[in-house]
């Protein structure tokens, strides 16, 4: 079953695939795929990503750094620990 829209401009988005219909989208219209102006389902084929590769990337990057950092810190603070139990 698929659904279209008078206004499909009008679609709240949720996400990146993901859209709720709001008073400027007007009401769904629900119908069975392949009839009228509603579009057709494929068996078997497969959609294109909605994942942008690069910012993906760039949010590993930054998640590493950060795991780096923060592993520097702990490293830094059991030596200061260690200096510390020595000199007493």
């Amino acid at each position: 079953m698929l659904a279209s829209f008078a206004n499909e401009q009008g679609l709240q988005p949720q996400s990146d695939s993901r859209w709720t219909e709001t008073n400027a989208s007007g009401l769904a219209n629900f119908g069975t795929a392949g009839v009228g102006t509603l579009g057709s389902i494929i068996g078997g084929a497969l959609e294109g990503s909605n994942v942008e590769l690069s910012d993906e990337l760039i949010e590993l990057i930054q998640g590493q750094t950060a795991y780096q950092a923060n592993s520097k810190v702990i490293s830094t603070e059991v030596t200061g620990l260690q200096t510390l139990i020595q000199s007493t």
